[in-house]
């Protein structure tokens, strides 16, 4: 029980990260071809050189607030670094947890929409860092479980396993090149819209 408190604690101090950073962390990793988010996040050029894309992608010029960023963005390294080695991160969350405690941890969440920002974080960095696989994976049945919206979302090459999707509904989402391994997709929606012309 103190394991999922202590996770529950961690996803919750996500509530000052602003989302913006977390899609130019991505876009960022993306474009540096970087495979360990962490390493390359620790290392002091790096981080400067992201803490400049960041600024320029918020259009941020205000002392003040690139404070402020540079506070929210040591936030998300603290939580990635705390997760990396949690259960989160090596075990199967749907099947890993008694019901009571992953039920707890579900309606607990749900009232907060920082975790579900920081969840799909979590889900599209498995597309770069093979480490965060399974966190990544539980982070998705979370946001399913949760019945977080996620219609109309890009999930292009991301790596989900050992996990559950049932009752997922992925309306109008982008799977290009993603892979899944050991996912139970029973009563799975996807809904496709064709354009015509």
């Amino acid at each position: 029980m103190e394991q999922q408190e202590d996770l529950f604690d961690l996803l919750a101090s996500s509530k000052v990260v602003d989302q913006s950073i977390y899609k130019a962390t991505i876009e960022m990793l993306r474009k540096e071809n970087v495979s360990d988010c962490l390493k390359y996040l620790q290392d002091d050029e790096n981080l400067q050189c992201f803490l400049q894309s960041i600024l320029q992608a918020m259009d941020i010029t205000n002392i003040d607030q690139e404070d402020g960023v540079k506070i929210q963005m040591k936030i998300m390294m603290d939580i990635l670094k705390s997760l990396k080695d949690h259960d989160f991160n090596h075990k199967n969350y749907c099947e890993g947890l008694c019901e009571e405690q992953r039920d707890k941890l579900i309606k607990k969440a749900s009232k907060n929409n920082e975790i579900g920002q920081l969840l799909k974080f979590l889900v599209l960095l498995t597309s770069i860092d093979e480490s965060f696989i399974q966190g990544g994976s539980n982070a998705l049945y979370l946001l399913v479980q949760m019945k977080n919206d996620l219609n109309n979302q890009s999930f292009e090459d991301i790596r989900i396993k050992n996990t559950s999707l049932i009752g997922a509904n992925f309306v109008r989402c982008n799977f290009n090149g993603s892979e899944f391994e050991n996912v139970d997709i029973s009563g799975l929606q996807f809904i496709i819209c064709k354009k015509s012309g």
